[in-house]
């Protein structure tokens, strides 16, 4: 029996196939697929990576966006909590309502899930300071109120 390449037709057939498929590494005699060379050159699956990497970077995007949103809708909130605390001051200080001025302001701000964070009154004019924790953050909002100006028949002159 011959040793060697010519012995074996089956063993030629398959090396030449295998040639013209991927490189072959020989070890022991025996021809093997390079399977690493494939991995280098083959692009087969990159479309799923592809689109893995897109729907990920939406979600960020997204994720982004909402927190975005709700920040800015807390600061509205609070805005408003503060504009009806001062308000609530100012109407307690001008002597339509009883009661103590910053008191009124607390609870104002509290009905709207806000808390007081300063209260001052001057000449009539209440200046308030609301604070409300949104996403491990405080947003903190002033707002002031007090009397009107005269109707103009009433203005010194």
């Amino acid at each position: 029996m011959r040793h060697g390449l010519g012995a074996d037709p089956v063993r030629r057939i398959r090396e030449r196939r295998l040639r013209r498929e991927r490189p072959i590494l020989r070890t022991g005699g025996w021809p093997v697929r390079a399977a690493t060379r494939r991995l280098v050159v083959d692009d087969r699956g990159a479309g799923s990576a592809l689109a893995l990497a897109v729907v990920a970077a939406v979600l960020v995007v997204t994720a982004g966006l909402m927190a975005l949103v709700i920040a800015f809708a807390a600061r509205h909130q609070a805005q408003s909590d503060a504009d009806a605390s001062a308000l609530a001051a100012a109407d307690v200080a001008s002597g339509l309502v009883g009661g103590v001025p910053c008191e009124a302001a607390a609870r104002a701000a509290g009905l709207g899930g806000s808390s007081l964070v300063e209260c001052a009154l001057a000449g009539g004019v209440a200046t308030v300071e609301v604070g409300r924790t949104v996403l491990g953050a405080e947003v903190r909002v002033t707002s002031r109120a007090g009397p009107g100006p005269l109707p103009a028949e009433t203005r010194p002159p």
